[in-house]
């Protein structure tokens, strides 16, 4: 099921990541969020695109104004030396009385 957000909102969501064997959080070789908006798909990834910050070992931030009506989805992954994946994020974004 798709969250609302109104058209020019921010969409923003914390990724943590541990190890598998000790549960201590654990950076993975690389962080990315593959993005499918109404317009395009786009990838970013940590260290090239700003939209994607650490905030400590084992937790980034990924923030992203919704600046076209319609679905959105967010896929957010880490590779390499630590591996994870989670659902895909719905988000339906749309014109607000106010934008």
């Amino acid at each position: 099921m798709a969250t609302n957000r109104p058209l020019h909102a921010e969409y923003a969501f914390y990724m943590n990541f541990t190890d598998l064997l000790t549960g201590a959080p654990s950076d993975p070789t690389a962080v990315t969020v593959e993005v499918q908006s109404p317009a395009a798909d786009t990838l970013y990834t940590y260290g090239v695109n700003g939209q994607l910050t650490k905030v400590t070992t084992g937790r980034y931030l990924f923030r992203l104004p919704l600046d076209i009506t319609g679905q959105w989805a967010f896929k957010p992954r880490g590779t390499g030396a630590c591996i994870a994946s989670t659902e895909d994020m719905l988000v339906e974004v749309s014109q607000s009385v106010f934008s």
